[in-house]
């Protein structure tokens, strides 16, 4: 089995998972900023143990020459934690569409996560400190059934049949270190948002 943890970081939720007992063999991230893998190491004091377990590349850069793209088609299970939400409507299609061709043609390949989600969806402005002063981003904000009809209109499209499982939490009011209002994301429709789409 290959696990892809995407938006990997500082490969945190990987050394989790070696420590609860899955093989090294069968752990791999990838995230944007090649950075991230000589940080991780540095801070777990790790790099003698865990290398090689990084794949520096951009999702949406599809050039046969991007690492992660090299990877089409090999990938078990993908773990997608807190990483749709940072994209507009558009560009969360086109990544679904990009995790899919990265997943196995095997059935029963999945792909899981969490991220944050809303009972009311639509694109959402960001404001500074999110963004420059004057740069213009928006985010969409998924509910449970937009992401639902999301997945299925990408598999749709690729011709992929998937079983789309999705759920709540709600948010509870208090954080370590803060409130709900110190967050962007607040509000009695805020939700934390799990989900597993499998390749049927």
């Amino acid at each position: 089995m290959r696990l892809l943890d995407l938006g990997t970081c500082v490969g945190q939720d990987l050394r989790k998972l070696l420590f609860d007992g899955a093989p090294m063999d069968s752990l791999f991230g990838s995230d944007i900023f090649p950075a991230y893998e000589s940080v991780g190491q540095a801070l777990f004091k790790d790099a003698e143990t865990f290398k090689n377990r990084f794949i520096a590349g951009d999702l949406f850069h599809q050039s046969s020459e991007s690492a992660l793209a090299q990877t089409e088609g090999t990938w078990d299970v993908i773990v997608i934690i807190m990483f749709l939400h940072v994209f507009n409507w558009k560009d969360q299609v086109k990544a679904c569409g990009r995790i899919l061709n990265l997943l196995s043609t095997n059935p029963g390949s999945i792909i899981i996560g969490a991220q944050t989600a809303t009972t009311k969806p639509g694109e959402q402005s960001l404001v500074p400190p999110f963004v420059k002063p004057g740069e213009h981003k928006s985010v969409f904000r998924q509910s449970r059934e937009t992401f639902t009809q999301m997945w299925e209109g990408v598999g749709k499209d690729k011709g992929i049949p998937l079983k789309i499982w999705a759920e709540y939490e709600a948010v509870q009011p208090k954080v370590e270190g803060g409130t709900k209002e110190e967050k962007f994301f607040t509000g009695d429709e805020q939700r934390r948002l799990f989900f597993v789409v499998e390749r049927a």
